[in-house]
């Protein structure tokens, strides 16, 4: 490196040094000297080289802390971090803050400035910045933004696509970026997720809230709805209703939901249903723990393999119970973002596994990414014709760039099937 060039911040060594070594090979300080201190030998004194800095290692607190901690540590290619140590002290410059603040923006949908973060550049300060931008998003979105959010305008036949587990509507905008066509995006969300309200319970009653949200703004149809993730079988639900009350659903579209064990149970073993006991279905993050940010991409709770103390069972009985009453009161009690968006996305695992599935009659696309094992068979069973279209992405990719052009596509390609049927085309 020419130092009169350029001159590297450690995170840039580290994260150079990440693509040629083995982590464990990877120094956890780096110190930049403007040369190497030398004996009368000419080698390298090491005795005269300074020690780096010591550190204090505060563990995190909250899941936001949590979240975040995750994304120093790719950005700054470190092994651990203290919640409250300076971000520019651990090696990071303005690039690396510019990236990081940009996963902070695409994996919870606000916006910080770099400014806003060297005020106070520790991973405390950054989750008041979060939660702060968030409570700031919801205000500018304006008193009607409940559960149902114009992300897209236009003179066609609307689209009306729910969101996943935990996720907030905003979350469907790389998808609705990449949509062609001239036709207005309405996306809906779990009610009480970002202003006070009781959370629905059941995939019915969330459902009943969809038609109540579409057929305001469309009374009549026809009705074109989907949903990703969990947000598919809520769709699906809905489809079902409407279709039972005699309203034309011309498409629905469901990316990627995901079987649960017991819902898988009660498909195959034909459990008797009322009639118009609609489609309730299931999706549930089977996730990669990734911790990506909305809840419907990160986490799960499978118990760790092996015995544990007893302070361990304690606090995972405890973290158990607090958790389900955190469910039970869902949406009445607002909490740090990325706590209350992993109650909505608990909660809404609890649903799918109440759920009852009746079949939709209809015809049904599923859009299927490339992690997704379930028998196709077990989704004839709830959908009259079933279209699969796979595209490639796991489940969390393929709504993210570049891989949601795919899933673009696939949507496109079932709207396409209608232009031009109301007059107004796509």
């Amino acid at each position: 490196v020419d130092p009169d060039k350029w001159s590297p911040s450690p995170s840039e060594i580290r994260q150079a040094l990440s693509a040629s070594l083995a982590p464990w090979m990877i120094p956890r300080d780096v110190v930049v000297l403007a040369e190497l201190p030398r004996n009368e030998r000419g080698k390298v004194d090491r005795g005269a080289l300074p020690r780096p800095p010591a550190r204090v290692i505060e563990p995190m607190r909250g899941l936001t802390e949590a979240n975040l901690e995750i994304l120093w540590l790719d950005v700054l290619a470190l092994d651990e971090v203290g919640r409250a140590e300076d971000f520019i002290s651990l090696g990071g410059d303005s690039l690396a803050a510019a990236a990081l603040l940009k996963q902070v923006s695409e994996r919870w949908f606000v916006d910080i400035s770099t400014a806003e973060f060297a005020r106070e550049p520790t991973i405390v300060g950054l989750g008041r910045l979060l939660d702060n931008a968030s409570r700031r998003r919801v205000r500018s979105e304006g008193a009607g933004a409940g559960t149902i959010t114009l992300l897209r305008g236009g003179t066609g036949v609307p689209l009306f696509l729910v969101s996943g587990a935990g996720a907030p509507a905003v979350s469907l905008l790389p998808l609705v970026r990449e949509l062609s066509g001239d036709y207005p995006v309405y996306g809906l969300q779990s009610h009480g997720l970002e202003r006070k309200g009781r959370a629905d319970h059941t995939i019915r009653a969330a459902a009943r809230r969809v038609i109540a949200d579409i057929t305001e703004v469309a009374p009549h149809g026809p009705f074109r709805v989907g949903g990703y993730s969990f947000g598919g079988f809520v769709a699906l639900e809905a489809a079902a209703t409407l279709a039972g009350n005699g309203h034309d659903c011309e498409a629905v579209i469901l990316i990627d939901p995901l079987f649960e064990p017991e819902l898988v149970a009660r498909i195959r073993s034909g459990a008797p249903r009322r009639r118009f006991s609609i489609a309730r279905r299931s999706t549930v993050v089977r996730s990669t723990p990734d911790r990506s940010a909305a809840p419907d991409r990160f986490g799960d709770d499978t118990e760790p393999a092996g015995p544990r103390t007893l302070s361990e069972r304690l606090t995972a009985r405890w973290s158990k119970l607090l958790m389900g009453f955190l469910v039970t009161t869902a949406g009445l009690i607002r909490l740090p973002t990325v706590t209350h968006w992993s109650v909505f996305w608990d909660l809404s695992r609890r649903m799918i596994r109440r759920h009852r599935p009746a079949a939709y009659r209809g015809s049904a696309v599923l859009v299927a990414s490339s992690s997704n094992t379930d028998d196709q068979a077990d989704w004839e069973k709830l959908v009259g014709t079933l279209d699969v279209v796979r595209v490639t992405g796991d489940h969390h990719a393929m709504m993210r760039t570049p891989r949601v052009t795919e899933v673009a596509a696939a949507v496109n390609a079932v709207l396409e099937q209608f232009s031009g049927s109301d007059g107004r085309g796509r």
